[in-house]
């Protein structure tokens, strides 16, 4: 998520490495950074959201969980942009620095924080009582580590490590070879990973998983995803296709997922999953949204709310669970209804934000928040 920061100077390179025999869009120093920080601040603030919003997976057939899938449905795309930003940013890596310097900057700026903020949760979990300390080893704590268990949102982190061992794969394509070869893996991995597997559980008929396109995973879809839209020019009467289809995608996912629901009284996941049909078209809709607004009005109106937020996404998200699941258990403990929950949870998001904002002003403890 440290990808979302790019500087003046990375715009100059990036720009300076775009020009290939591939028709791809001239960078422009403060445009790409403009809409890309927009969009990192709106996905970090979405992903709050989704977590004020636990309560959807409990299911109830009343208005206040119909609200609750229609938030669920509506910041669903936060994860998957962020692995988009990353390919936009990150692909080109070798144009402005060598492999080691890559391998480098990855370890220090995420691999390192994990690690903190891992071990912080560990003991966050033993202060709380979720853990004993005599059920502690060697084993279970590497066991932990590895499948995020002291917190579960650093799935995430999990899966954007696998994508950067990937990303050196794919910054080796020849440019002009890039838009030819990023479009065929797009398309047969949205095919095979995604929408035939779909379709087959609509038919209630089982898919053969060898038919799983391995070179394009999850992450791996989004990242080109972010590449392809960022670098290359998309037609209006395309981005018009994938408008529609991103609506599309938004209404199939919230109201499939209502329906289904509602029938068995439990919430079914037919329609959701980051690499699911609904959630790929609405994402990718998305990016290309904040794309193609980058000069209007309307980015100018939103970038200066959030340009300060910019430098503290990744700390906030690193962090922000172990606010909400103190407000989470205190609620629990002194019974407190939902309504007062979900406003101690917003407040104490605010707090998180701002605390987060002040710790990345502070030498060396910045690099753990940011």
């Amino acid at each position: 998520m440290d990808e979302i920061k790019l500087t003046e100077k990375d715009a100059e390179e990036l720009s300076d490495s775009s020009q290939s025999k591939v028709t791809v869009k001239h960078a422009v120093v403060g445009s790409r950074k403009k809409y890309l920080t927009v969009l990192s601040v709106v996905a970090c603030l979405s992903v709050l959201c989704l977590h004020i919003n636990s309560g959807f997976w409990n299911y109830g057939n009343n208005l206040i969980w119909y609200f609750s899938n229609l938030v669920e449905c509506l910041f669903y795309f936060a994860a998957p942009v962020f692995f988009m930003i990353t390919g936009a940013t990150l692909i080109d890596y070798n144009k402005r620095y060598s492999m080691r310097q890559y391998a480098k900057k990855r370890l220090t700026r995420v691999g390192i924080p994990f690690l903190f903020w891992s071990f912080f949760g560990l003991f966050f979990r033993l202060i709380v009582g979720d853990i004993r300390w005599e059920s502690l080893t060697l084993r279970s704590v590497i066991n932990s580590l590895v499948n995020t268990r002291y917190m579960t949102i650093y799935w995430f982190f999990i899966s954007l490590f696998v994508l950067y061992l990937a990303i050196p794969l794919f910054a080796n394509v020849a440019d002009e070879k890039k838009q030819t070869v990023f479009g065929y893996l797009i398309a047969v991995g949205f095919s095979l990973n995604a929408f035939l597997p779909l379709l087959f559980r609509l038919l209630n008929l089982e898919y053969n998983q060898n038919l799983m396109f391995g070179v394009c995973s999850e992450p791996i879809l989004y990242a080109l995803l972010g590449y392809y839209i960022d670098r290359y020019e998309i037609p209006k009467k395309w981005r018009t296709v994938i408008y529609a289809a991103g609506i599309a995608g938004l209404l199939i996912h919230l109201f499939g997922t209502a329906l289904l629901s509602h029938s068995a009284g439990q919430v079914i996941t037919t329609f959701k999953g980051y690499g699911n049909v609904p959630c790929i078209l609405y994402a990718t809709a998305i990016f290309t949204l904040f794309k193609y607004t980058d000069k209007t009005r309307v980015m100018a109106f939103l970038e200066k709310p959030v340009k300060p937020l910019s430098d503290c996404t990744f700390g906030i998200y690193l962090t922000h669970m172990f606010a909400l699941e103190t407000v989470i258990k205190l609620s629990d403990r002194f019974g407190f209804g939902l309504s007062l929950r979900i406003l101690l949870e917003a407040v104490t998001l605010v707090l998180v934000i701002v605390l987060v904002k002040l710790l990345t002003k502070i030498p060396y403890v910045r690099r753990i928040v940011g």
